[in-house]
């Protein structure tokens, strides 16, 4: 917001807000879309009310709801985020609470060390599947015991591998008819 000119007017917001995405480097659509880029760009115009072209009235009152709006889009997002804060939290909560039978119960520690790689397994298969069709560019080679880069053409393209990555690759295998399995990846 700093580098807009003292004494440049702008169409209106929209327009204000494709010069400050491209003067900050970002796509304006990504101004658009995040409800905080667009809250700073309307906290400034209500700074300087003759920076948008169009009666004062006009403007405060455009101005004033998409504010309104701005914050309960805002409040809404942050209330979710507490949410599934609160919901992580209490199932994470009652897991850590089962008591294990015996302390000095070797085989209650090896399934419970087993259920926590089970859980950690399935969701590193599942971010691995999700940035596999969101096209992110991490890809698996199953054979070969690999997370790469495909963004990267180097040598540098290598994210994990054996021997680090043998027993998820392992667990996948058996698991690979499951929805976080082996077979989007």
């Amino acid at each position: 917001m700093k580098a807009v000119p003292r004494r440049t007017r702008f169409e209106d917001f929209n327009a204000l807000a494709r010069y400050v995405a491209n003067a900050a480097g970002m796509h304006p659509t990504t101004m658009a879309r995040n409800p905080r880029y667009r809250k700073v760009v309307w906290d400034y115009i209500q700074s300087r009310p003759g920076i948008v072209s169009g009666g004062a009235e006009q403007i405060q009152a455009s101005m004033g709801l998409e504010i309104s709006r701005l914050d309960v889009a805002l409040l809404k997002r942050d209330n979710e985020r507490l949410r599934k804060m609160l919901s992580n939290r209490l199932s994470h909560g009652s897991e850590a609470t089962e008591p294990i039978s015996h302390i000095g119960n070797e085989e209650a520690r090896t399934n419970d060390l087993r259920r926590s790689f089970e859980l950690t397994a399935t969701v590193l298969a599942r971010l691995l599947n999700w940035a596999a069709e969101k096209e992110i560019g991490i890809i698996t080679d199953i054979n070969r015991g690999e997370i790469l880069d495909a963004a990267e053409i180097s040598g540098d393209r290598l994210v994990a591998a054996r021997p680090d990555t043998t027993p998820f690759f392992d667990w996948l295998r058996q698991h690979s008819g499951h929805a976080y399995g082996s077979d989007r990846s």
